[in-house]
């Protein structure tokens, strides 16, 4: 038998004992302590019936009362109390089936005491996730990936290196002029330095165009990336062209 139903026999109980005590009451006026547990119990006031309770059975020691009193002890969460009751009425021999009602009580008791009425249940606090940290900036692409501006800088590069073989080859046939042997001699080592000299210019132009593309398109590839900057800075023979970057 459940809690539940141990705790209407405790009302049937009492209700019981409230009708014996008005049988032997003469005087209606005065309320007995039975009846005033009675009251208290349907009111929910089970440490005040407890007290009225416990004030019957020392006036007419009955053993429903001893049953009442261990029902009490329950809903008050004071298992402990109600086992000892429980057993006192056992021990007074009552019939087979609050007998039964009273040792199932008691496993009860023992095995899943019962919260005591009106106690609030627990709620676990709740857990606030914590918001995920953000993401990390993206890691800018080493330079040397990017194959279309590292051909460009390659290319740049190999073009600065004929601008510098050809500048010297000129500067090399325009002082043999001066020491050529024949006039003819001259005119075409002259002739040689100018061609030189000019294919020099366009090399260096071209390579100066190549390497700046190819530094640009790797720097344009991560645009707005902190870690690589361009800056072209006037000085006397045009512009300085500097960049920044990871390799």
């Amino acid at each position: 038998m459940s809690i539940r139903s141990s705790v209407i026999t405790a009302v049937a109980l009492l209700a019981l004992v409230s009708s014996a005590s008005a049988d032997v009451a003469k005087d209606p006026v005065p309320q007995s302590p039975v009846e005033a547990a009675t009251q208290l119990y349907k009111d929910g006031k089970y440490a005040e019936a407890l007290v009225e309770l416990e004030k019957a059975y020392a006036l007419d020691p009955q053993p429903k009362i001893l049953y009442a009193i261990a029902q009490v002890h329950v809903k008050l969460g004071r298992c402990p109390d109600a086992i000892v009751f429980y057993e006192k009425f056992l021990a007074t021999n009552p019939d087979d089936k609050p007998a039964s009602a009273a040792r199932q009580a008691i496993d009860v008791c023992k095995t899943a005491p019962p919260p005591a009425e009106g106690t609030p249940t627990a709620v676990a606090p709740a857990v606030v996730a914590e918001p995920p940290p953000p993401p990390p900036p993206p890691e800018p692409t080493p330079l040397y990936k990017d194959p279309i501006g590292g051909a460009l800088v390659g290319v740049g590069v190999i073009a600065g290196v004929v601008a510098i073989v050809m500048y010297r080859g000129a500067r090399s046939d325009l002082d043999s002029a001066e020491s050529a042997a024949t006039y003819q001699e001259s005119e075409d080592l002259v002739d040689s330095g100018h061609s030189k000299r000019t294919i020099a210019a366009i090399a260096s132009g071209g390579a100066f165009a190549l390497i700046g593309a190819g530094v640009m398109h790797m720097v344009m590839r991560d645009r707005g990336t902190p870690e690589r900057a361009v800056a072209i800075t006037p000085s006397t023979g045009g512009a300085i062209v500097t960049w920044s970057g990871r390799f």
